[in-house]
């Protein structure tokens, strides 16, 4: 989540710095004998330039982050991991689930949360870390023993994928199904994978581990 704001923050310098630099010397202009005026409209087109520039990469980031599912999956896994190190209460955790799943969602975390033996559920720990899976679209679950079977929107909707909770003290792993509206993607279950999940929702070989610290 935090690479893909300072992309959209770098691409944003990136453009209206150099306009405003290239534009300066064309707003105050010197002509002898004429005294230096400013370029009223010059200036507003400008500024009128670099708002719509603004807001347009102020969309792109809000729509980025609302429908990629790597994004989805990263935040889920950051707020129980906030949770984990006491940055976040279990009450907001658990509203969290409620705004983008429902009550299902939240009733099968709690479900997985009480196989998961030994984790504190709120605060405790100095540090957690956080891998997420390649996704796996309806091509290679649907009507596969081990997954259950839901409605199929599309070719890549709904997705299963899983994510790793690192605690320092223990190692945990939930499987995660979600469906995207046309907006976002929402949080459908979550739970302990079987076997069959664990061998087909792979682990990318040297994959990024995010990492909240309390």
């Amino acid at each position: 989540m935090k690479n893909t704001f300072w992309i959209h923050v770098v691409i944003g310098v990136l453009t209206i710095v150099p306009l405003i630099l290239f534009n300066v010397r064309r707003i105050w202009v010197r002509r002898p004998p004429d005294p230096l005026k400013f370029k009223v409209g010059r200036c507003i087109v400008i500024g009128v330039i670099c708002v719509l520039i603004g807001a347009f990469l102020a969309a792109s980031y809000q729509t980025a982050m609302s429908t990629r599912y790597e994004i989805a999956i990263e935040r889920l896994a950051r707020k129980q991991a906030e949770m984990l190190t006491g940055q976040l209460p279990a009450a907001e955790f658990r509203s969290f689930l409620l705004e983008n799943g429902g009550e299902e969602l939240a009733a099968s975390f709690d479900r997985a949360a009480e196989d998961s033996a030994g984790l504190r559920t709120e605060g405790g720990y100095d540090e957690v870390r956080f891998q997420f899976s390649n996704w796996l679209i309806p091509r290679y679950w649907e009507g596969k023993e081990g997954f259950e079977q839901v409605p199929v929107l599309s070719n890549e909707n709904p997705i299963y994928i899983r994510y790793v909770i690192d605690t320092g003290e223990t190692e945990l792993t939930y499987a995660v199904r979600m469906r995207f509206t046309g907006e976002r993607w929402l949080y459908e279950w979550i739970g302990v994978p079987n076997d069959t999940q664990l061998k087909d929702l792979k682990m990318s070989p040297g994959g990024k581990w995010f990492a909240v610290r309390a």
